[in-house]
């Protein structure tokens, strides 16, 4: 494996490329387990991109079909709530995915940097969680599963619009499996029973992600993995997640029961005991939150 500096220096050569002409690319953005995402330029349309290349450093023989998956799945979601693809490029034998640039901040972000909780007033929270449901509906309605959804997926604008980024793992659920059994595909902190068991997959799987996500946009962590507990094994995470109950929200000083219920919904072990979709859920996150408002 090349040292950092060499990693770094080859990155480096990126900058000013121009591809097929339209994108160039200005800076790096960030890098990720396989990809590494830099700021390009629209020639045509004169506006900002962001432009992700797979890292062949870090290749491995199923990442080039999640690769075009990705592209090709997330291509297929044109809704204002989830990140746009503009392109897939091809050239010197690389691929590029060409998308949306989203100027804004991470929810992750928001939650380590805030003081209190919850992280945002319950009006922002209503406005921020009704926009991730509605992206997700418009996801599901199209048989498309996120299998990722967590807080550094989530992006928030600075006019308060919310986009829902990284489909990498996504997976249409008439498309090929491109894991085996066996295999862990997501983040073990928001993934559902189902999932960390490596089992067959639904919709029901992002209703529960989105489930620890909300607990999370309340509380300030995810329900199984409180402060000081960050370095316990996998295992110990499974564990939790297969056999333990999510805390109420009043054990952590919020007293919400019509939003607890709807967050222990979500969270329900066995799929079937779970919102329908997104839309109940919606539904009820929006009558619970409003009797927190209004009331």
């Amino acid at each position: 494996m090349p040292a950092r500096h060499e990693m770094e220096e080859k990155v480096s050569e990126y900058i000013g490329r121009l591809l097929r002409d339209t994108y160039r690319i200005n800076q790096l953005l960030g890098e990720g387990g396989t990809a590494v995402v830099f700021l390009g330029q629209d020639l045509l349309l004169d506006m900002p991109v962001a432009i992700k290349l797979l890292r062949e450093d870090k290749l491995e023989p199923v990442d080039l079909k999640r690769f075009l998956r990705e592209a090709r799945t997330q291509a297929k979601l044109v809704h204002q709530n989830i990140v746009s693809i503009r392109s897939v490029v091809e050239e010197a034998g690389e691929l590029f995915i060409v998308m949306e640039y989203i100027e804004g901040e991470d929810l992750e972000t928001f939650i380590q940097y805030a003081e209190t909780f919850p992280v945002f007033p319950l009006p922002t929270i209503k406005l921020i969680f009704t926009q991730i449901l509605d992206g997700m509906i418009h996801a599901h309605k199209r048989n498309v599963i996120h299998r990722d959804i967590k807080p550094p997926n989530i992006l928030l604008m600075s006019d308060g619009l919310i986009k829902l980024a990284d489909f990498g793992l996504a997976r249409e659920l008439s498309s090929e499996r491109l894991t085996s059994t066996g295999n862990l595909v997501g983040t073990p902190a928001y993934m559902s029973p189902e999932q960390l068991k490596c089992q067959e997959l639904d919709h029901r799987t992002d209703i529960y992600s989105l489930g620890i996500t909300l607990f999370e946009l309340l509380v300030g962590y995810p329900p199984f993995l409180p402060p000081g507990e960050r370095k316990i094994s996998l295992f110990e995470l499974m564990h939790r997640h297969i056999t333990l109950s999510p805390p109420s929200l009043s054990q952590v000083g919020i007293h919400a029961p019509a939003l607890d219920a709807v967050i222990r919904a979500a969270l329900a072990k066995n799929p079937e005991s779970r919102f329908v979709d997104c839309e109940q859920f919606k539904a009820a996150f929006v009558n619970a939150i409003d009797d927190l408002i209004y009331r």
